[in-house]
């Protein structure tokens, strides 16, 4: 039943990924600390619901939710009676990674939304540019057609 409370949220990662991106790891850890779930999925769950959580959701959810996740770890060692040594590592290298794709993923976001803007200025420049050239054809057609009629 946790199997299925980890791993089905992953569906709604985009739709709430506060929820999913802290729901799933802490029920993982969870049930990894009191179970000692063996499975494949609970590890990809978690990865996803990471993502979701470090790209998805504004910077103040997303201290949130990661202070949340390793508090999560930190409570997952103390019921277990486990060490910090294993804890500590694996809270840092997660916030870090979780840091270094969520400045990844908004550098490449920042970096189309700029590239889109400079399309549409270059799209707007042609259009003003195919005016101009319109424009001077109609004076120079006009010109010559009224100094046809004068002659």
């Amino acid at each position: 039943m946790v199997a299925v409370a980890i791993t089905v949220p992953i569906a709604l990662r985009r739709s709430y990924p506060m929820l999913v991106g802290t729901g799933v790891p802490v029920l993982a850890t969870f049930d990894h600390a009191v179970w000692d779930a063996q499975s494949i999925g609970y590890p990809i769950a978690t990865f996803f619901a990471l993502y979701a959580l470090a790209v998805w959701t504004a910077r103040r959810q997303f201290i949130a939710g990661s202070a949340l996740v390793a508090l999560a770890a930190f409570g997952s060692s103390a019921l277990t009676n486990g060490s910090l040594i294993d804890t500590v590592p694996w809270a840092f290298v997660t916030t870090a990674v979780m840091i270094l794709v969520r400045r990844i993923v908004g550098d490449r976001e920042r970096r189309a939304e700029l590239a889109e803007r400079e399309r549409d200025v270059s799209a707007r420049e042609a259009v003003l540019k195919e005016r101009s050239r319109i424009a001077r054809e109609l004076h120079d057609v006009i010109a010559h057609n009224v100094s046809m009629m004068v002659v």
